[in-house]
């Protein structure tokens, strides 16, 4: 299979689920963006569903991978939530289009594939409540819900998928930077 015909129908089904929703889009719809009979378009892939899950996929991929390098990294902990929030704005906001999807439409999957999101999920989550426990065990954050702060900074995080634009009044690492004070600032000990 190329390589660059099946990234050229990843990229075009991204743009047509993004825009026009995913049940709203046809594979027919897909086939002639692409430039391929509907027949043609099965030789790349074998499914609407199975189309999803790749752009979801990428999507959980990119967002797991800046959070594990993060929480790896030699820093304390009130700075590794800061940078890992504004990195999580940053892949928001580079993925637009695939995270929307994933935010989105992830509910249309299979079950033996939403069970591998939820698992992603689950992974992405934990890492943000390792950098918590490590705070409050070290007294750096007050005692506090992890799962509860992590449950906000992925809303507070995901949502600019709805209103954010790259060529708006604020850039990403000034969002990512706000949201970073306001989170961090809100469970530190002390207050400040």
């Amino acid at each position: 299979m190329p390589a660059n015909k099946e990234q050229e129908i990843l990229e075009c089904a991204i743009n047509l689920f993004r825009n026009k929703g995913y049940h709203a889009t046809s594979m027919q719809d897909l086939a002639d963006v692409v430039g391929l009979q509907k027949g043609s378009l099965y030789h790349y892939i074998s499914s609407k569903e199975d189309l999803l899950m790749k752009i979801v996929e990428r999507a959980m991929r990119a967002l797991v991978a800046k959070a594990e390098a993060t929480e790896k990294e030699n820093l304390g902990p009130a700075e590794k939530l800061l940078r890992a929030i504004q990195e999580q704005v940053e892949v928001v906001a580079s993925n637009l289009g695939s995270l929307t999807i994933f935010i989105r439409d992830t509910h249309a999957l299979t079950p033996e594939q939403k069970e591998i999101i939820r698992a992603g999920r689950r992974r992405y989550r934990d890492l943000y409540d390792k950098i918590l426990r490590q705070g409050i065990a070290e007294g750096v954050f007050r005692e506090v819900d992890t799962r509860l702060v992590s449950l906000a900074l992925f809303g507070m995080g995901n949502s600019i998928y709805q209103w954010y634009q790259a060529d708006g009044r604020r850039g990403t690492e000034e969002i990512g930077q706000a949201f970073a004070d306001m989170l961090v600032n809100g469970i530190r000990k002390g207050g400040n």
